[in-house]
């Protein structure tokens, strides 16, 4: 298999704790600037700082997020961060918003299309993974409501 699998992930379920209200905290190192993980640079490509800036470490509760962030952790096997955050919004555009219900019904022609877009650059097997991965948070859903319970439930 390419990619990442949701389907790996069933048989480790640990208790966490699910809080809707958390927001992100920006932390102020008292000078007036955010304060920003060391692999954030002086030198980072202004999307990947962005990103550490704007989601990095809060929490996520929605399906459609929560499917994007995994797809694209399954794309660090081809691609770096700031390569896959400079396409984001063309895997959002290919992949409907990441909206599982969407991708789950992609079929080969839909799937050919996106592996054969020039300006994506994916991979056919990391295509067909995440449409697989779409079919597993469905199923995942359907237990616990919401994948963000998947992990917390026992």
């Amino acid at each position: 298999m390419d990619g990442i699998s949701l389907s790996m992930l069933y048989a480790d379920s640990r208790e966490a704790p699910v809080d809707k209200n958390a927001q992100q905290q920006s932390q102020d190192t008292g000078t007036g600037e955010l304060k920003r993980c060391n692999w954030v640079t002086k030198n980072s490509d202004k999307v990947y700082v962005a990103f550490h800036d704007e989601c990095w470490g809060v929490p996520v509760y929605d399906d459609s997020q929560l499917f994007e962030l995994l797809a694209m952790s399954g794309m660090l096997m081809d691609y770096n961060w700031t390569e896959i955050l400079k396409r984001r919004e063309l895997f959002r555009e290919a992949f409907s918003g990441f909206d599982p219900n969407v991708v789950a019904k992609m079929g080969e022609k839909e799937i050919t299309d996106i592996a054969s877009n020039k300006a994506i650059m994916l991979a056919e097997g990391r295509v067909r993974c995440i449409v697989d991965n779409s079919k597993c948070i469905l199923k995942a859903s359907l237990k616990y409501q919401c994948i963000c319970k998947f992990h917390s439930a026992g």
